[in-house]
């Protein structure tokens, strides 16, 4: 695979349209030999490809790279999706006709008919495919690149091609699936964190993958999930000790630790005092 920069992207769109989704479709698993976009139009749809696991709805786009096997299909009885088939590096030829490539199953994919093998040094997509919630500038983007492709003749994959390299930027500033539902993870953690917190209950709680809700505890916190529910308590007990005058096991109770003995030794070990010398200070 070869590792590029997303400041060198120059895209190629071989084809933009909208297509009609029934429940049937989200059974059949597809192949790309270049790389999808795909932003519901009208209804849900559900997507699995990579780590994403999750519903998509109207202010969403779904990136999914070359070679990476997904499903995508309506939850209801029908869904109308805006859906790209491209190439991040176009070269001199961005701008001329090219046919769509036929997806392939997985049993008939050949991997030598990949039209690019590439990886990016930011870590972009790294995943094989993301969700992006789109802010108000991205969405006039994506309206105008499907207009470009319904309704203009003149120029129009020129022009298509530009706006879809602005909006490949927006999403690559942003980082991977929603912003917002990404903050929500952490809110959710900080309001439940005296429970025995899982990746697998998160992901049922946001309907998102278990490896994609690890990623993202990881990227904002820079530890796993345990290893960050255990600085909260240690956190919170801190400032029971100082503003409370409570036993150390009610104090261990409140915070979420069933062990009183593991409490004390793990308080130390992240704040170098024990909790009586944390109250005496």
């Amino acid at each position: 695979m070869e590792i590029r920069s997303l400041g060198e992207i120059a895209p190629r769109i071989r084809h933009a349209g909208r297509v009609r989704l029934s429940s049937a479709d989200g059974k059949r698993v597809r192949i790309a030999y270049d790389q999808r976009l795909f932003a519901p139009k009208e209804g849900k749809t559900e997507i699995v490809a990579g780590t994403v696991s999750r519903e998509m709805g109207p202010g969403e786009v779904c990136l999914i790279t070359s070679g990476t096997p997904y499903r995508i299909g309506a939850t209801g009885e029908r869904a109308v999706v805006l859906a790209c088939n491209f190439d991040f590096f176009g070269g001199a030829g961005a701008h001329r006709e090219e046919p769509p490539i036929p997806l392939a199953d997985p049993e008939g994919f050949e991997p030598d008919r990949l039209r690019e093998r590439v990886g990016f040094a930011e870590g972009f997509l790294e995943e094989g495919a993301a969700v992006f919630s789109l802010d108000p500038d991205g969405e006039r983007l994506l309206k105008l690149l499907e207009e470009e492709f319904l309704y203009a003749e003149r120029f129009h994959r020129l022009a298509g091609t530009g706006y879809f390299a602005a909006l490949l930027a927006r999403l690559a500033r942003g980082g991977a699936s929603g912003g917002d539902r990404r903050d929500e993870f952490l809110t959710y953690i900080l309001a439940h964190y005296t429970e025995d917190l899982t990746y697998e209950h998160m992901g049922e709680v946001f309907h998102y993958h278990p490896n994609y809700i690890s990623q993202v505890v990881r990227e904002k916190t820079g530890l796993p999930l345990r290893r960050y529910l255990l600085r909260l308590r240690v956190r919170q007990a801190s400032q029971l000790l100082l503003d409370k005058d409570l036993p150390v096991e009610e104090v261990a109770a409140q915070v979420g630790f069933r062990d009183v003995s593991y409490f004390v030794q793990y308080f130390k070990k992240v704040t170098g005092m024990t909790p009586g010398e944390m109250r005496g200070r």
